[in-house]
Order: structure tokens, then C-alpha cells, then sequence
């Protein structure tokens, strides 16, 4: 992390709710307008509120933006959980033009450089940072990359991730169900890129540590692994 990557934390914009699209099961699509002047990098997220709404708890959420500021909307991927707390609640049942709240967009969880191979791997719902750097790769993009999805049950945005992909023969796509298959593509690509490469592991924060622990145990250092936790429902 770099002092630079907080940089938008002291930034906040008002933003009006568009739609919240049930994708399958508890999975979720927010979109929410994008005002001209707000930028970012793609894998960084901002923290919401909702400041129109009684909520009742955590009055806040950090989430991922899936697209990038090209596409002039901020899109958000979640999972409300079986359990939903009130501020998911509130956010799936807001009425378009309603406002959100954001501070930043901020975050470490961008391209170290123009040209090093990278290992995304992204765990359910974590998937959504992937789509906003994958969106920004041009299609003579000259890397190599891997991406490991692992979900049980929902892909999200595996349409679009798909076509991306499909675009450049320099991108190896993996779609994983268990934590075994998982564990032997992370293997695997840590044996062919070692230290060349730089590991993206976006999900849970227990699926966080065991992931950097396998990835140790490859032989990758501290330095070449980038995280980016999502903090629960």
C-alpha cells in the first residue's frame, strides 16, 4: 500500500440510486449514476451511506466498483446473505433517483505496472473488482493473465467476463467449484509465473489468509500478493 492509494478517502459525492437487479439467489447488480466529475482507478472501492434511509446498525458499507469511470455509471456487485441486515435491506428496496452517499473511490487493489503478469483469483462475490480491471485492459493488452473463479453455486458477471476474456489468447480463464480445484489452478499458476507475477485475491477475509498461505507456501512473496477483503453482509 502506498500513502497515494488513500488518496480519495477525503473525497464524497452524492450519487443518485438507478436499480438494484436480482441476479440469482442472493446475488445483486446496484447501479447507481455516475456524476461527470468523479474518477477512479478500476479495483478501487469507496465506503456508502444511505443517507435518506433509517438504518439500523452499521450505518456503512465499503464495496468494490465494478465498472470503470469510462462507462458513466458506478456499479456495485453483493450478496445480501440469508440473514439481511438493514442497510442491504434499505439499498435493494431504494426507488430510483433516490441519493447514496460515497467517500472516495480509494483503494491499493489496481495494476502495479503496465507489462508483469497477473493471477486474479476471485472467490464469489469477491469477483467484483475483477470486472472493472478486466474492463480496463485494452485488447492488445501485452501480459499474460489467469483468472480463477471459484463459486459454488453463482458466477456473477461471467457473461461479460467471458467476452473479455475471449478477446486477447493472452488470458487463461478458470471457473472452479471446490476448494481443491481451486487450490491446484492457485498452484498451478504460482509454479509458471513465481515471483514474475503479481496474485490478486479478492473474497473473504478467512479465504484471504488461506489463499496467501498457499501462495506462500509456492514460493511468492508478501510483496507480490494484493488483497481485497469484502467485510461481511
Amino acid at each position: 500500500m502506498r500513502l497515494s492509494d488513500f488518496k480519495g478517502i477525503f473525497k464524497t459525492s452524492k450519487v443518485e440510486f438507478i436499480s438494484a437487479v436480482n441476479i440469482d439467489e442472493d446475488y445483486y447488480v446496484i447501479s447507481l449514476k455516475k456524476p461527470e466529475c468523479l474518477m477512479w482507478r478500476p479495483g478501487e472501492h469507496a465506503i456508502f451511506t444511505l443517507p435518506g434511509n433509517k438504518v439500523a446498525g452499521k450505518k456503512y458499507r465499503a464495496f468494490s466498483i465494478a465498472s470503470t469511470p469510462e462507462e458513466d455509471v458506478i456499479l456495485l456487485g453483493t450478496r445480501t446473505g440469508k440473514d439481511v441486515s438493514s442497510f442491504k435491506q434499505n439499498l435493494i428496496n431504494m426507488k430510483q433517483g433516490e441519493l447514496v452517499k460515497l467517500r472516495g473511490p480509494f483503494g491499493w487493489f489496481t495494476l502495479q505496472d503496465s507489462n508483469s503478469p497477473v493471477v486474479f483469483i476471485g472467490l464469489g462475490v469477491g469477483v467484483t473488482p475483477f470486472r472493472a480491471l478486466l474492463k480496463s485492459f485494452d485488447q492488445q493488452e501485452n501480459r499474460n493473465l489467469e483468472f480463477i473463479y471459484s463459486s459454488s453455486n453463482v458466477f456473477l458477471f461471467k457473461d461479460e467476463i467471458n467476452k473479455i476474456v475471449e478477446q486477447n489468447d493472452k488470458f487463461n480463464m478458470f471457473y472452479t467449484r471446490t476448494i481443491e480445484e481451486t487450490n491446484d489452478a492457485i498452484s498451478e499458476s504460482a509454479r509458471k509465473y513465481v515471483n514474475k507475477a503479481f496474485y490478486y485475491i479478492g473474497g473473504s477475509q478467512k479465504a484471504i489468509k488461506s489463499i496467501t498461505k498457499l501462495l506462500k507456501m509456492n514460493g511468492i512473496k508478501s510483496k507480490k500478493i494484493i488483497n481485497d477483503p469484502f467485510l461481511g453482509y
